[in-house]
């Protein structure tokens, strides 16, 4: 993990002196398998290098295409009724 934070540092730091946007991205799964589980959901934030003020945000949830086990649910607070609403990843993923 040490080496991860210190690699993200480094980009970070490296986007700042290139003055370059920074993009922050968490994401939610169904599971921890990524060959098994599907994302149901992305958040983005490209920050400005300078102040590191929003210059956009990007979030969707995405429709898993089969239900959410009862454990996702109380993870994430999304529930089936809620996460069926949304497009599948072929429609979001070229959001991104």
């Amino acid at each position: 993990m040490a080496k991860e934070i210190q690699k993200a540092n480094r980009l970070i730091q490296e986007a700042i002196l290139l003055n370059k946007p920074i993009i922050v991205l968490d994401v939610e799964t169904e599971g921890l398998i990524p060959q098994k589980h599907k994302i149901i959901q992305i958040f983005a934030l490209k920050l400005n290098p300078k102040d590191f003020s929003v210059i956009e945000e990007f979030n969707e949830y995405i429709n898993p295409l089969r239900p959410l086990a009862d454990k996702i649910t109380k993870i994430t607070g999304c529930t089936n009724e809620f996460i069926s609403k949304f497009p599948s990843e072929e429609v979001i993923f070229p959001k991104i």
